[in-house]
């Protein structure tokens, strides 16, 4: 075991003796991983990482259901993130990763870590201060960029990377309310976005989320023209 992960279960061990809520068990693990990870020269991005891993740890020692670990590992990250004076932006990004990841340690699908990650992200958005809109994007980019990194650990081609990531995006958006043009644009920005990190051409790319928005607006209702 890595000093990081080690630092916050013996954290949370600390905790249960001298009687701490769960939460405050878990707070407690988060924040010695991080502190661990600054010591071992961490980069701030790598101590919001091992801060949210810990929290998902210290949740699922404590008996939290999946989902609720992976909104704490999120919740847990974005805190880290915002110590660390992280953009409200970037804090959405990195709780976002962090309930996704958690997920993936607890076996959800990949469409239920595209919808912790857009929780996760809208909820650091909202307690950085973004506005509904920018939450419900944080969202619905979150979910996508989910999608995208479980269809690369599955082994699957950039083209279904991007697939996945705009579908994903696009059934996060619905949740937010978006409507049919914006939920086929939210699907085609995502698509693109995993196509460059796929290492896709400009083309391809472009192909990737034409066919990503095309078909989050035909699910959403809108014509063919």
């Amino acid at each position: 075991m890595s000093s990081k992960p080690a630092a916050g279960a013996a954290a949370q061990a600390a905790g249960v003796v001298a009687g701490m809520t769960t939460q405050q068990q878990i707070d407690a693990a988060s924040a010695a991983a991080s502190a661990a990870g600054a010591q071992a020269g961490m980069t701030p991005q790598q101590q919001a990482v091992a801060a949210g891993a810990a929290a998902g740890a210290a949740s699922a020692n404590a008996g939290l259901t999946p989902e609720e670990q992976a909104a704490q590992a999120g919740t847990a990250a974005a805190s880290t993130a915002a110590d660390l004076n992280f953009t409200a932006a970037q804090q959405a990004v990195v709780a976002g990763a962090a309930a996704a990841a958690r997920g993936t340690v607890t076996g959800m699908t990949r469409a239920q870590q595209a919808a912790a990650a857009s929780a996760a992200a809208s909820t650091a958005g909202s307690a950085a201060g973004m506005t509904p809109a920018q939450q419900a994007a944080a969202g619905a980019t979150a979910a996508g960029a989910a999608a995208a990194l479980n269809s690369q650990v599955n082994g699957e081609t950039p083209a279904q990377q991007a697939a996945a990531a705009g579908a994903a995006a696009a059934v996060a958006a619905t949740t937010f309310n978006f409507t049919a043009t914006q939920q086929a644009a939210a699907a085609g920005a995502a698509a693109q976005a995993a196509g460059i990190v796929a290492g896709m051409t400009k083309v391809q790319q472009i192909t990737a989320a034409s066919a990503a928005a095309v078909n989050a607006g035909s699910t959403a209702g809108m014509s063919p023209t």
